[in-house]
Formats: structure tokens, sequence, C-alpha cells
């Protein structure tokens, strides 16, 4: 399957990183495809149109999937404030 970027230029494998990004699937025009009409590029035949995987970059404001070392990092952070609270005889304000 061919693999194209947000531009939907043909890209090769090895320019795929997942770690900074993700593929998805998306129907687009076939490159050697000719408009019906030979003129304006508005009408095209059924089988024209080809699936293909579009890779796509996380952008700043979308989180990358967690992992389940981030899980425990997190766990971790929490348990340490919990016993800094204990050790130092501080309610945590739960009830």
């Amino acid at each position: 399957m061919r693999i194209i970027n947000e531009s939907y230029e043909t890209i090769s494998e090895s320019d795929v990183d997942l770690a900074k990004g993700y593929l998805t699937t998306v129907t687009t025009i076939r490159e050697d495809a000719t408009p019906i009409d030979n003129v304006a590029k508005f009408a095209w035949e059924d089988d024209d149109y080809e699936e293909v995987q579009q890779y796509c970059l996380y952008s700043a404001a979308q989180e990358l999937p967690a992992t389940p070392q981030d899980d425990t990092d997190a766990m971790m952070v929490d348990l340490e404030y919990r016993m800094t609270l204990f050790e130092l005889g501080i309610d945590g304000g739960e009830t």
C-alpha cells in the first residue's frame, strides 16, 4: 500500500517514524488518473480512487499515546507524595 504525507506526496517506509506521528487509511485519487473530461479535475472514474496510508505528524496539542512506563511513573510520583505527607504527619485532605 502506498504511503503519503500530509501534503499527499508519496513517501517511503523509512520516512515513517511512529514515535513522531501515526498512520491512518484515507481514500485519494491515483497519481496516474486522468479526469473524465480531460480538462477539469472534478470528475473521476470509480477505479481512479485508491486507499493509501497517510502519515500524519503529532501536533504540539496532541498528546502522545501513554505507555505502561508513563503510568508507572505517575503512580510513583503519587506514592512518593503520599509517603512524604505521612512522614510529616500531614493529612492529605482526603476523607
